[in-house]
């Protein structure tokens, strides 16, 4: 999503360069750049994530227990949609017609293969959507104001990078008389786009030229790990053998500080090493889910400090939000705190019992939090799949029996909804509209981005339901693949292994008389808080201390096992660059990492376009190698 973004983004200015420069003289200044692209970074994540969330658990999940398959089997034994009202999702009849597209697909009156919006049968999805809305709306304007009332914190008094916002300040920042932004007359920066565009254009013609010679941007010595037997016994050791040049990440690595970089790749080999003790000294292996107990903790500790160092600001905030201040500030704090209590209110009347919901939406605020921070400050745009999130983090502190099968149920839905976790990552809202703000206050002292982004984002949202309804009932479902919804299927699961019903909420009294963490859950969650809270001190004792707290809390993860090696190259680069011209030649480099992104996102559009018009002139489906190599670009 966000390299198809950058590269339209790139594709906009240029346009917008060639029509400032013509008689008309027309284009946007780089103020309303800013703004287009604030506006649009903070609508990416909701077509993708929530748009799909919300159709694909309303108009899909029905019919699929009544099918066949892993999930269908799930649901049959134990469906969380029993939790909710019958009205508030399609009934299984609506749901079938959902996966059944309308009419002929040949028939000439379609309009690109779609059926008329008026033969949709909007009359059953009202319901079910109106059900719903109040909560994704709280969902909205809570990320939405957490988004702005961060950015300014970390941006003016902690002096945080933002890496991403510093990427897209380059292809809008033009000096006075130019119509092209700045960065368009360096030769550097058009070194990086234009070898990125070679690179994987030559991947992508491979699969339809079968002699095209390519570069390889990867290795894999797997064999190696004969030689080294201890990697076997180690959480995930083999990833130390083999290694991907995701040029993105390299180009993010040089943009951030030597100290997150540093970590970011050194602390990947410690983990190993450190998994490879604990097997040594217990006999036991450190299994994924011990990491999820340690990354865990790590996220809440990251939290706390987190708030701790920027405590002033956030006291002076909630002291004007209950005063009668008029400012701007003041409102988006008034409405972060609404919508803080209107998640919980809806979550009760969704049939989350109450106290379960008061510790759902404080898990989703810290897993936002760290979130942005990540996006903020490591510049990496997904976010992985980890345990601090509400779904996973509840059972293991709580237990399945004090949350009860109805706030499982009610967990998983509004999880799948709110944001859909695939097997690896996905992207929340309040990281987007984070770097959205730091956009254009980087451009324009007018922060129209505060009035104007949940209307942007609601009306962003309603469209992409809307496409994706009619999506829906043109071809068999959704024409793109819906985020597979783990959440459902994983307490589908755990409700028929444990024999709770998903429609009882039990007593207060009769599920916390039950609560029982994890296995192990707690030591490993306590290694977590000692692991960041002990690297944060140092960092504040001794200005020295090479190491970052921040990087440490995605040890483990699926994404760091793929980045450290790009984190390493970016890092030696970075830093020998230093070593060698200071910043002087650190600034001239610069553009290069920057084209090295625009390429790579405008590779991505370049081979969209070329895919969809060969599908349109030839008529073939399309092929999943034509798409492998990217894989090779961003992540695996």
């Amino acid at each position: 999503t966000a390299p198809v973004t950058m590269g339209l983004f790139l594709c906009a200015a240029i346009v917008n360069a060639v029509v400032a420069s013509s008689r008309l003289r027309i284009g946007l200044s780089a103020a309303q750049m800013a703004l287009a692209l604030a506006l649009t970074l903070g609508a990416t994540p909701v077509h993708r994530f929530i748009a799909h969330g919300l159709v694909g658990v309303l108009g899909l999940t029905p019919a699929t227990a009544e099918g066949r398959g892993s999930m269908a089997v799930a649901l049959q034994k134990a469906n969380p949609l029993h939790a909710v009202a019958e009205n508030a999702v399609l009934s299984p009849e609506a749901s079938r017609n959902f996966e059944s597209q309308i009419g002929d697909p040949t028939d000439a009156s379609r309009i690109i293969g779609l059926v008329s919006p008026t033969q949709v049968p909007w009359h059953e999805w009202s319901t079910p959507v109106a059900i719903w809305s109040p909560l994704i709306l709280a969902y909205v304007v809570l990320s939405t104001s957490m988004g702005l009332l961060l950015r300014r914190q970390w941006s003016e008094n902690e002096l945080v990078q933002f890496p991403l916002a510093q990427y897209a300040s380059l292809l809008i920042k033009r000096s006075p008389g130019r119509s092209t932004p700045d960065v368009f007359g360096d030769r550097s920066f058009w070194f990086g786009l234009l070898a990125m565009v070679f690179l994987f254009s030559c991947h992508g013609l491979l699969p339809f030229f079968s002699r095209m010679i390519v570069l390889p941007t990867k290795f894999a010595y797997y064999d190696l790990g004969l030689q080294f037997p201890f990697l076997n016994y180690s959480l995930e050791g083999y990833s130390l053998l083999r290694g991907t040049c995701f040029f993105s990440v390299i180009a993010l690595a040089f943009l951030i500080p030597l100290e997150l970089s540093l970590t970011a790749w050194v602390s990947w080999p410690m983990m190993v090493a450190a998994t490879y003790v604990y097997y040594a000294q217990t006999g036991q292996r450190f299994t994924s889910s011990d990491a999820s107990g340690v990354m865990s903790g790590a996220w809440w500790a990251m939290a706390a400090l987190i708030l701790y160092g920027g405590r002033w600001h956030y006291i002076r905030l909630a002291r004007v939000a209950m005063s009668m201040d008029r400012s701007g500030e003041s409102w988006v704090c008034r409405l972060f705190l609404i919508a803080t209590a209107g998640m919980i209110l809806f979550l009760v009347r969704l049939g989350m019992p109450w106290d379960v919901a008061v510790f759902w939406t404080l898990s989703l605020l810290v897993t936002m939090l760290i979130t942005c921070r990540l996006v903020a400050e490591l510049g990496v745009p997904w976010f992985p799949s980890v345990s601090a999130a509400p779904s996973a983090f509840l059972p293991m502190l709580l237990g399945e029996s004090a949350i009860g099968g109805r706030g499982l149920s009610v967990s998983a839905l509004a999880t799948s909804i709110l944001f859909p976790q695939t097997s690896s990552s996905t992207l929340l809202l309040a990281p987007s509209v984070c770097n959205a703000a730091q956009v254009e206050a980087a451009e324009t002292p007018h922060a129209r981005t505060s009035m104007l982004a949940v209307p942007f984002i609601v009306a962003a949202l309603a469209a992409s339901v809307f496409i994706l309804i009619v999506l829906g009932y043109s071809h068999d479902g959704l024409a793109n693949d819906a985020p597979s919804f783990e959440s459902l299927t994983s307490v589908s699961k755990t409700l028929a292994r444990l024999g709770m019903d998903p429609r009882q909420a039990g007593g207060l009294v009769e599920r916390w008389s039950g609560a029982r963490p994890s296995e192990g859950f707690v030591p490993r969650f306590g290694i977590g808080v000692v692991l960041i809270l002990t690297v944060g001190l140092l960092r504040l004792r001794l200005p020295r201390f090479p190491l970052h707290p921040l990087p440490l809390v995605l040890l483990g993860s699926w994404l760091m096992s793929r980045f450290w090696f790009c984190f390493l190259i970016g890092w030696a680069i970075k830093a020998s660059l230093l070593k060698i011209g200071g910043v002087k030649l650190l600034e001239k480099c610069r553009p290069v990492f920057g084209g090295v992104v625009t390429g790579l996102a405008l590779t991505t559009v370049i081979w969209m376009v070329a895919h969809v018009a060969i599908y349109l002139h030839e008529g073939r489906t399309f092929d999943a190698s034509w798409w492998r190599f990217m894989s090779d670009m961003y992540s695996s």
